[in-house]
């Protein structure tokens, strides 16, 4: 009696083991499978935002081809698509190309192509052209719009775009209540004295950071760094300045980006400030 007794305990113990072994083994396939489901799942996003990104340059390529007389050669280029996911297309309301221009006399020219997006762009079935305006502009337009966005929120006044004003640190002892001074506080909350110096700058050759702006100096050994111009005002995440540019834009600033406002769209698309700089980058 109690050799069968152990011998059932010993055939339980075989089976719970045997149990414990296929249950691991399912799981394994489970994983595996789960596994190759999101590479397979990564590998389709991968392969739709890579034809969205080629249905948006042959468009771009398009427009160009319809649009422009006395071109010899152009390269196209997307500018802000690195990063993108096939989640954040449907909220973009804006994409800008590069656009390198070789005329007939082999002079060439850098250009930004704006693709101005409307709701429903974007289905299943790819782009709809029909939902898209274009806005082709040259270095000077685009120097006209970023100075006017700048000059909407400097405390300084600001007159001439190729003539910005370079302010540098001095002593707080020195400040003066006049155009000539202002006191800003740095990232460490440090209220610092600036005073306008001799040096300028040009519009082309700034950066926009959190409530600055940036211009690129090249010292005497040819190195190129990123030094303070002069501040931007604080504003509320909420308030909007705004300026009627054009018959077809009104620019509004916020800190986060630029704001253009398509009259004929009665739509307001905004530009990260990360993307106002790779575009100023690429025309200058």
């Amino acid at each position: 009696m109690q050799i069968m007794k152990n011998f059932t305990i010993i055939l339980i113990m075989a089976l719970m083991l045997k149990v414990q072994q296929i249950q691991a083994q399912n799981n394994k396939d489970i994983v595996a499978v789960a596994a190759g489901a999101a590479i397979i799942g990564a590998t389709i996003a991968a392969l739709t935002i890579e034809n969205y990104k080629e249905q948006m340059e042959l468009h771009a390529t398009e427009y160009i081809l319809e649009s422009q007389n006395n071109i010899k050669k152009f390269e196209l280029s997307l500018i802000d698509f690195d990063g993108v996911k096939l989640s954040d297309l449907s909220s973009v309301s804006c994409f800008s190309f590069g656009i390198r221009v070789t005329n007939e006399s082999n002079l060439q020219e850098n250009k930004v192509l704006l693709m101005f997006l409307s709701k429903g762009w974007l289905n299943e079935f790819g782009l709809d052209v029909t939902r898209v305006k274009w806005k082709l502009l040259s270095y000077e337009e685009w120097d006209d719009i970023l100075f006017n966005y700048v000059s909407l929120a400097s405390p300084i006044k600001l007159t001439d775009k190729s003539n910005l004003p370079i302010f540098k640190v001095t002593s707080n002892n020195n400040y003066l209540d006049n155009g000539n001074f202002f006191v800003n506080r740095n990232s460490s909350g440090v209220a610092e004295t600036y005073q306008k110096s001799a040096e300028i700058t040009k519009i082309g050759l700034t950066t926009l950071t959190v409530n600055l702006v940036k211009y690129k100096n090249i010292d005497n050994s040819g190195k190129v760094k990123e030094e303070f111009a002069f501040p931007l005002s604080k504003y509320a995440g909420d308030t909007y300045l705004l300026k009627d540019f054009s018959p077809e834009f009104k620019i509004i600033y916020n800190e986060n980006s630029m704001g253009l406002y398509i009259k004929s769209l009665s739509k307001l698309v905004q530009l990260k400030r990360s993307t106002v700089n790779l575009i100023n980058s690429y025309l200058h």
